[in-house]
């Protein structure tokens, strides 16, 4: 009976570092990130979380995202809207929303790196996801939102990134 406790004791000290190292991933932007038009489980955040866990990697991909948002106002949330114990964000580069609301390309450049740099002080990692280049299928009818297959093209496309980036942690 006492080789079957130390045995159980053993067991749990090796599954216990699993679910203690799990890691959190938020996906920070706009409607892409959202998924506007395409089911959650289609949208690349998902994807991506989906991708992570088939490799092994015990990841949650969760979302702070409001449709409509220019990269300004995604500095001015990023203090606030991403917690503590995050180990990397992915940066939806929202410029056809910059453009909407007047900001140049050099202004959304820099509101990118300054969120970068925030995170960096708060020692959290992070990558602007690449939304381009796409297929001729990768945009629904408005040419703005990801269609499915243009939510699958980037999740493919960042997964490996976003791996590589967790195995440097």
């Amino acid at each position: 009976m006492r080789i079957l406790a130390i045995a159980a004791l053993g067991i749990s000290l090796i599954i216990s570092p699993a679910i203690a190292s799990s890691i959190n991933i938020v996906a920070f932007g706009a409607s892409n990130t959202n998924g506007k038009g395409v089911s959650s489980n289609e949208a690349f955040p998902a994807q991506i979380e989906s991708m992570l866990r088939a490799k092994g990697v015990d990841a949650h991909v969760s979302v702070s995202a409001i449709n409509g948002r220019d990269s300004a106002e995604l500095l001015s949330a990023v203090d606030s809207e991403i917690p503590d114990g995050t180990t990397l964000v992915l940066i939806e580069p929202v410029r056809k929303n910059d453009e909407k609301h007047g900001l140049s390309m050099s202004e959304n450049a820099s509101n990118l790196e300054a969120i970068k740099a925030r995170l960096a002080q708060r020692k959290i990692k992070s990558v602007v996801v690449e939304m381009r280049p796409l297929p001729d299928d990768g945009l629904q009818g408005d040419g703005q939102h990801l269609s499915p297959h243009g939510h699958q093209v980037v999740a493919a496309r960042m997964a490996p990134k976003v791996l590589a980036m967790l195995r440097s942690h």
